[in-house]
């Protein structure tokens, strides 16, 4: 029983943080933009090519996520290595 919750904590965290992590630009906006050493314009085309790749991605990963188990996609996605 303490390994499922302990599973279930991991994945709520895991899912939280990957959720925020594009919206964290809009909190450190003006720290992004001086440490990337660019301007608003390129913020803006930066932001929406991922939106775009973002919206592209959702139908390839819908239909891989009906086909592959739940427990082999998220092995594959939390234990890659760099």
């Amino acid at each position: 029983m303490k390994h499922k919750i302990k599973a279930m904590i991991a994945l709520i965290i895991s899912g939280s943080v990957i959720y925020e992590l594009p919206y964290l630009s809009y909190i450190y906006y003006d720290l992004l933009l001086e440490s990337l050493n660019i301007n608003n314009t390129e913020m803006g085309i930066l932001m929406s090519v991922y939106g775009f790749i973002a919206m592209i991605g959702y139908f390839p990963g819908g239909w891989l996520a009906d086909r592959v188990s739940a427990r082999y996609l998220l092995s594959f996605l939390f234990f890659q290595e760099e």
